[in-house]
């Protein structure tokens, strides 16, 4: 069946995000908006696009963009990554530090 409006998988995606804002994926922590925002500001500032970012930190671009949307935290791992990649200032390592989801990482 031919869909009337866009591309039936980026709907999908788009649905299942705002299920994850709406808070229906109970399992994952969300990162604040400014953080978010202030992690994908630095990515820009390093001359990365998602995918050489994604790559340097060893995460799939999904991943990353879910991060700079703020509908999830990053592991400890994944964090601290992030902190070596893209040079992150020390009060926003700081801080996406704290909000990692889990200590094992």
């Amino acid at each position: 069946m031919a869909h009337r409006f866009g591309n039936p998988r980026a709907s999908a995606t788009r649905e299942r995000d705002q299920q994850a804002v709406r808070g229906h994926y109970v399992d994952y922590e969300l990162l604040p908006p400014d953080l978010a925002h202030a992690l994908r500001l630095a990515r820009l500032r390093q001359g990365l696009s998602l995918r050489e970012a994604a790559r340097l930190v060893g995460i799939s671009t999904g991943y990353l963009s879910r991060l700079e949307r703020g509908l999830r935290a990053p592991r400890n791992r994944v964090a601290l990554a992030l902190t070596v990649a893209l040079d992150l200032e020390d009060y926003l390592a700081a801080a996406l530090l704290e909000e990692a989801a889990s200590p094992s990482g």
